[in-house]
């Protein structure tokens, strides 16, 4: 998942044990300060450097729907469209107090672009950018391992699937249910 604001956290992953809302509030915020945010100007929208992590949707949710559970850094997955617009973007703006979303498929299709022209997003190699079928062992990998594009974002090739802001309102209009 690949939100216009992405947050990533350092590789060691710390459990978080909430008592009440207010601690809950204090201690995603605390998450937050310590993460190495890169928030990248793309003109129009700001978009973070990294796909979310399993440990952002943890301090978030209290809970990992991951399959692949190898690191804290690695991206979330098994999530659906709607368990990030419903549920999760929600907590995390009210936590927050910012507003976070879902990038559109035109925004995701320039940032992943990178200014340039290749064949994937920052390079004509694809080992040089991506986790794919071939190199990845068929498990997903820590966010940021590989070669970023032109606007320093990572994983904009291969990891995992994005979800968009587009999809999910196809989706509706064509009466699909959710995933």
């Amino acid at each position: 998942m690949l939100l216009v604001l992405i947050i990533t956290l350092p590789v060691v992953y710390v459990q978080i044990y909430v008592k009440s809302p207010i601690n809950k509030e204090k201690e995603v915020k605390s998450q937050l300060e310590k993460l190495e945010l890169s928030m990248i100007n793309l003109g129009n929208f700001s978009i973070a450097d990294s796909k979310t992590t399993q440990a952002l949707w943890q301090a978030v949710m209290g809970n990992n729907p991951s399959h692949f559970k190898d690191s804290a850094t690695c991206p979330v997955e098994k999530v659906s469209w709607d368990n990030i617009v419903n549920d999760f973007l929600p907590a995390l703006n009210k936590l927050t107090g910012k507003t976070y979303r879902l990038p559109t498929e035109a925004e995701w299709e320039y940032s992943a672009m990178g200014g340039k022209n290749y064949q994937y997003a920052g390079s004509d190699n694809i080992d040089e950018v991506a986790w794919y079928k071939e190199n990845s062992g068929e498990t997903t990998h820590p966010v940021k391992q590989k070669k970023p594009n032109a606007y320093r974002l990572y994983d904009m090739s291969g990891n995992v699937w994005e979800w968009t802001a587009d999809e999910g309102r196809l989706r509706q209009q064509l009466r699909i249910p959710s995933l």
